[in-house]
């Protein structure tokens, strides 16, 4: 229960709602809240405050995750390392929203028909970083730029050719 309540408060620092916590963790937002309520009770202290739609971290609250969200992260790591996959075992795949529409649409429907194993979520880059250094996700596939020291091992897959388009005519009749 110390965990998850752990897990659930570190993704609301980052998502800001209940709601979105929720989804991410595919339980209702009751069951999030009631988890902040136990972590509450636990600790003895006020961990959130509304902020409109939004839920606002107390100072304590920021302060214990400053102290234990890298061993949070680096334990779910050591435990995704440590588990048996199966053929029946769900792979979670975090990847880029654009990718996954733009160039994997096709060969990932007719994938996803004959193994419905594979779970894909959508994220940006720093998002599927982080989903698969805490062993939220196996496996990563970002679109952009790698920041330096992301710590994890990673394969360009291609090179995309960019290109600056622009209207010729539009461009003959500006004067010099």
């Amino acid at each position: 229960m110390l965990l998850e309540g752990l897990e659930t408060l570190c993704l609301l620092a980052s998502e800001g709602t209940m709601a979105k916590v929720a989804s991410r963790l595919y339980i209702s937002q009751s069951a999030v809240s009631k988890r902040i309520t136990q972590l509450e009770q636990r600790l003895g202290k006020r961990l959130i405050e509304p902020d409109g739609r939004q839920t606002r971290l107390t100072p304590q609250a920021r302060e214990l995750l400053a102290r234990v969200a890298p061993s949070l992260a680096e334990m779910k790591g050591v435990l995704a390392d440590s588990q048996t996959l199966t053929d029946q075992t769900p792979l979670p795949v975090a990847c880029s929203e654009t990718l996954l529409a733009g160039y994997l649409a096709r060969f990932m429907h007719d994938y996803l028909g004959r193994d419905p194993h594979l779970a894909l979520s959508t994220h940006h880059t720093p998002v599927i970083l982080t989903r698969v250094r805490g062993g939220d996700a196996l496996l990563g596939i970002c679109a952009g730029r790698l920041p330096p020291g992301h710590g994890l091992c990673a394969e360009l897959l291609l090179e995309e050719p960019f290109y600056l388009v622009g209207d010729d005519q539009e461009e003959a009749a500006q004067p010099e």
